[in-house]
Protein backbone atom coordinates (compact mmCIF):
# COMPACT_ATOMS: atom_id res chain seq x y z
CA UNK A 1 0.00 0.00 0.00
CA UNK A 2 1.12 3.18 -1.24
CA UNK A 3 1.75 5.15 2.50
CA UNK A 4 2.11 9.05 0.53
CA UNK A 5 2.07 10.84 -2.34
CA UNK A 6 4.98 13.43 -2.95
CA UNK A 7 5.03 15.49 -5.99
CA UNK A 8 8.13 17.94 -6.62
CA UNK A 9 7.75 21.08 -8.65
CA UNK A 10 4.22 21.89 -9.71
CA UNK A 11 1.37 20.14 -8.51
CA UNK A 12 -1.19 20.23 -11.32
CA UNK A 13 1.72 18.88 -13.63
CA UNK A 14 2.61 15.96 -11.10
CA UNK A 15 -0.88 14.88 -10.70
CA UNK A 16 -1.17 14.82 -14.49
CA UNK A 17 1.40 12.92 -14.84
CA UNK A 18 -0.16 10.44 -12.40
CA UNK A 19 -3.14 10.32 -13.77
CA UNK A 20 -1.82 9.64 -17.70
CA UNK A 21 -0.21 6.43 -16.30
CA UNK A 22 -3.38 5.17 -14.29
CA UNK A 23 -5.86 3.22 -16.03
CA UNK A 24 -9.26 4.58 -16.57
CA UNK A 25 -11.05 2.85 -13.39
CA UNK A 26 -8.67 4.37 -11.22
CA UNK A 27 -8.77 7.89 -13.06
CA UNK A 28 -12.40 8.02 -12.78
CA UNK A 29 -12.31 7.23 -9.01
CA UNK A 30 -9.96 9.71 -7.75
CA UNK A 31 -11.85 12.57 -9.94
CA UNK A 32 -11.21 15.96 -8.86
CA UNK A 33 -9.62 14.78 -5.03
CA UNK A 34 -6.10 15.58 -4.30
CA UNK A 35 -3.50 12.53 -5.20
CA UNK A 36 -2.67 12.69 -1.09
CA UNK A 37 -6.13 11.86 0.06
CA UNK A 38 -6.56 8.78 -2.85
CA UNK A 39 -3.77 6.74 -1.60
CA UNK A 40 -6.21 3.86 -1.32
CA UNK A 41 -7.04 3.88 -4.61
CA UNK A 42 -3.82 4.60 -5.93
CA UNK A 43 -2.43 1.43 -4.01
CA UNK A 44 -4.96 -0.76 -5.52
CA UNK A 45 -4.52 1.03 -9.25
CA UNK A 46 -2.55 -0.02 -12.55
CA UNK A 47 -0.29 2.28 -13.86
CA UNK A 48 0.78 1.63 -17.80
CA UNK A 49 3.80 1.68 -18.61
CA UNK A 50 5.13 0.34 -15.14
CA UNK A 51 6.96 2.51 -12.76
CA UNK A 52 10.65 2.60 -11.84
CA UNK A 53 11.06 1.49 -8.44
CA UNK A 54 13.42 3.19 -5.83
CA UNK A 55 15.32 1.87 -2.96
CA UNK A 56 15.57 5.34 -0.81
CA UNK A 57 19.08 6.33 0.20
CA UNK A 58 19.63 5.87 4.01
CA UNK A 59 21.39 7.86 7.05
CA UNK A 60 25.36 7.76 7.16
CA UNK A 61 26.93 7.73 10.35
CA UNK A 62 28.69 10.72 9.32
CA UNK A 63 25.42 12.83 8.11
CA UNK A 64 25.33 12.31 5.14
CA UNK A 65 23.09 10.36 2.97
CA UNK A 66 23.52 7.11 0.95
CA UNK A 67 22.56 6.95 -2.69
CA UNK A 68 19.37 5.84 -4.37
CA UNK A 69 18.82 2.47 -5.61
CA UNK A 70 17.15 1.44 -8.50
CA UNK A 71 15.74 -1.86 -8.76
CA UNK A 72 15.98 -3.46 -11.94
CA UNK A 73 12.24 -4.48 -12.20
CA UNK A 74 9.98 -1.73 -12.87
CA UNK A 75 6.56 -2.07 -11.31
CA UNK A 76 2.63 -2.11 -12.77
CA UNK A 77 1.15 -1.84 -9.12
CA UNK A 78 2.07 -0.63 -5.47
CA UNK A 79 2.08 -4.48 -4.88
CA UNK A 80 4.45 -5.03 -7.23
CA UNK A 81 6.47 -2.77 -6.30
CA UNK A 82 6.78 -3.56 -2.42
CA UNK A 83 7.50 -7.41 -3.29
CA UNK A 84 10.25 -6.00 -5.83
CA UNK A 85 12.06 -3.94 -2.90
CA UNK A 86 11.65 -7.02 0.04
CA UNK A 87 13.65 -9.03 -2.50
CA UNK A 88 16.10 -6.07 -2.27
CA UNK A 89 15.94 -5.32 1.25
CA UNK A 90 15.94 -8.84 2.54
CA UNK A 91 15.19 -9.35 6.03
CA UNK A 92 14.33 -6.02 7.85
CA UNK A 93 16.50 -4.91 10.42
CA UNK A 94 14.38 -5.35 14.04
CA UNK A 95 12.04 -2.81 14.90
CA UNK A 96 11.89 -1.62 11.38
CA UNK A 97 9.42 -1.31 8.42
CA UNK A 98 9.42 -0.49 4.71
CA UNK A 99 7.31 1.66 3.31
CA UNK A 100 6.38 3.10 -0.14
CA UNK A 101 5.76 6.51 -1.44
CA UNK A 102 4.43 7.73 -5.19
CA UNK A 103 6.52 10.47 -6.02
CA UNK A 104 6.79 12.48 -9.06
CA UNK A 105 9.44 14.11 -9.88
CA UNK A 106 10.36 16.13 -13.15
CA UNK A 107 6.51 15.22 -14.78
CA UNK A 108 8.30 10.95 -14.16
CA UNK A 109 6.24 9.01 -11.57
CA UNK A 110 7.71 6.33 -9.71
CA UNK A 111 7.72 4.08 -6.67
CA UNK A 112 9.74 5.12 -4.14
CA UNK A 113 10.87 2.67 -0.98
CA UNK A 114 12.21 3.66 2.51
CA UNK A 115 13.37 1.77 5.68
CA UNK A 116 11.51 3.34 8.59
CA UNK A 117 11.59 3.30 12.52
CA UNK A 118 8.53 1.16 13.06
CA UNK A 119 8.77 2.90 16.62
CA UNK A 120 8.13 6.07 15.20
CA UNK A 121 4.82 5.03 13.71
CA UNK A 122 2.30 7.95 14.65
CA UNK A 123 4.88 10.14 16.87
CA UNK A 124 3.92 13.49 15.16
CA UNK A 125 6.57 15.18 13.03
CA UNK A 126 8.50 13.39 10.96
CA UNK A 127 12.71 13.08 10.50
CA UNK A 128 12.23 15.67 7.57
CA UNK A 129 10.33 17.80 9.46
CA UNK A 130 12.45 18.32 12.17
CA UNK A 131 15.19 20.82 12.66
CA UNK A 132 18.72 19.60 11.74
CA UNK A 133 20.62 18.55 14.93
CA UNK A 134 22.75 21.12 16.83
CA UNK A 135 26.60 20.73 15.60
CA UNK A 136 28.27 18.57 18.27
CA UNK A 137 30.28 21.39 20.12
CA UNK A 138 26.81 23.02 20.58
CA UNK A 139 24.51 19.80 21.55
CA UNK A 140 23.53 19.33 24.97
CA UNK A 141 25.55 17.56 27.88
CA UNK A 142 24.76 16.62 31.49
CA UNK A 143 25.20 19.21 33.60
CA UNK A 144 27.97 19.09 36.38
CA UNK A 145 25.34 18.49 39.01
CA UNK A 146 24.55 15.14 37.90
CA UNK A 147 21.06 16.20 36.42
CA UNK A 148 20.60 13.91 33.17
CA UNK A 149 20.06 15.43 29.50
CA UNK A 150 17.25 13.24 27.69
CA UNK A 151 19.08 11.68 24.43
CA UNK A 152 17.40 12.15 21.30
CA UNK A 153 15.51 9.25 20.53
CA UNK A 154 16.32 6.48 18.03
CA UNK A 155 13.63 7.35 15.75
CA UNK A 156 15.60 10.33 14.59
CA UNK A 157 18.15 8.04 12.96
CA UNK A 158 16.24 6.32 10.27
CA UNK A 159 14.24 8.28 7.35
CA UNK A 160 10.38 8.22 7.89
CA UNK A 161 8.69 7.36 5.09
CA UNK A 162 9.66 8.37 2.10
CA UNK A 163 11.07 11.53 3.60
CA UNK A 164 14.57 12.40 1.53
CA UNK A 165 15.90 16.08 3.35
CA UNK A 166 18.27 16.84 0.42
CA UNK A 167 14.74 17.33 -1.84
CA UNK A 168 12.42 18.42 0.79
CA UNK A 169 12.76 22.36 0.03
CA UNK A 170 11.74 21.60 -3.71
CA UNK A 171 9.07 19.75 -2.41
CA UNK A 172 4.75 20.51 -2.36
CA UNK A 173 2.26 17.84 -1.24
CA UNK A 174 -0.68 16.81 -3.01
Amino acid sequence: MIDEVRLFGSRSAGRQAVLDRLDGSATGLIGDAELRNATVILSQAVFAPPLPVILAGGPLPNGDFSADTLIAEPAETSDQALVALRRVVGVLPKQHKLTLCLEVESGVPRFVGALEDARCAGRGKALAELPPPAPSANRPRPSQRGSRTSRPSSCLSMMGPCKRPAMQPRCSTS
